[in-house]
């Protein structure tokens, strides 16, 4: 539906385009009362044999709703709602629902608000806010990491990836953020031994070998697919970095340089480019409802800052 309004809008009513904004907040919205709803009716599913709560992987973007009030203003009244919301929603992620990149994101919130307070020269209020909230961000995941295997699980993976200065990083890290980074180092030998497809890529279901050993000889459950282990080539690469390398070569890195040069260079002006690269940065080709959110929200991004032509340009 929300690609369907995008469409039509876009085509047939470009002087109504801020609409879209209000349908992507209430995307967000909505998915925090989904959350709610599951915890109250007990309605919850399981992950790796632990609870967790029924909510659309586009909750994976509810940290974001954090720094929406610092782009718009927004009355006061809408402003409570953003952060209560947000602040609901990313705790009850954090307990349940917790991933890698979901915890990453959390701690990369502050940081990205110092940027746009410095780029926007926002006022003190503004500062006291992300004091605020990195405050409640340490002490608020110690108090959720209590007790709580899900997080813990996630917590270290996360961290293991971050770690790389460490000695023996590959070795040590976490099954989940070694295998995504092996799957790049087993890309790049794939090259080495098939030159001919280093610029144009392997095509969509292209596939690479364990050059390194890093995947080991057994089947790892959550990995790659029983058939692909049987087989012994992999082609459901995970991380968009991945999936563009392998299916589209140099081009796709180019891309993929090219969308993290245009987002690094516009987030501060606009939350949507922000959101929606991420989309393309980390979970281009993970799933269709993610993949939905994520270009609708860059879509938007781009026709908002396309409206002065000179921000068109990256």
């Amino acid at each position: 539906l929300i690609i369907i309004s995008f469409a039509y809008i876009l085509s047939w009513e470009p002087t109504n385009v801020s609409l879209l904004e209000d349908y992507l907040i209430a995307t967000l919205f909505g998915i925090v009362i989904s959350l709610i709803v599951s915890l109250l009716f007990r309605a919850k599913g399981y992950y790796g044999g632990m609870e967790t709560l029924l909510a659309s992987v586009v909750s994976i973007y509810i940290p974001f709703m954090l720094i929406l009030p610092f782009y718009k203003n927004y009355k006061f009244s809408q402003n409570i709602n953003i952060f209560t919301f947000a602040t609901i929603g990313t705790i009850l992620m954090l307990k349940y629902n917790a991933s890698g990149k979901f915890i990453i994101f959390c701690l990369m919130i502050p940081l990205i608000l110092c940027c746009i307070v410095y780029k926007n020269k926002i006022t003190f209020a503004g500062l006291a806010f992300i004091v605020i909230l990195f405050i409640i961000i340490v002490f608020g995941i110690h108090f959720i990491a209590e007790n709580n295997v899900l997080f813990h699980i996630k917590f270290d993976q996360a961290m293991g990836l971050l770690r790389f200065w460490s000695e023996g990083w590959i070795q040590n890290m976490p099954g989940s953020p070694r295998f995504r980074v092996g799957e790049f180092i087993n890309i790049c030998y794939e090259y080495l031994a098939k030159p001919w497809y280093i610029i144009l890529g392997k095509g969509y279901m292209g596939t690479i070998t364990d050059h390194v050993g890093i995947f080991g000889a057994h089947f790892v459950p959550g990995s790659f697919s029983i058939e692909q282990w049987a087989n012994g080539t992999f082609y459901n690469v995970h991380e968009a970095l991945n999936v563009l390398f392998l299916y589209h070569g140099i081009l796709g890195l180019i891309f993929y340089t090219y969308i993290l040069k245009y987002v690094v260079t516009n987030f501060a002006r606009n939350p949507w480019i922000l959101i929606g690269g991420v989309w393309v940065l980390i979970f281009y080709g993970y799933s269709i409802t993610i993949s939905a959110f994520g270009l609708s929200a860059l879509l938007f991004g781009f026709a908002t800052m396309c409206k002065n032509r000179d921000l068109c340009n990256p």
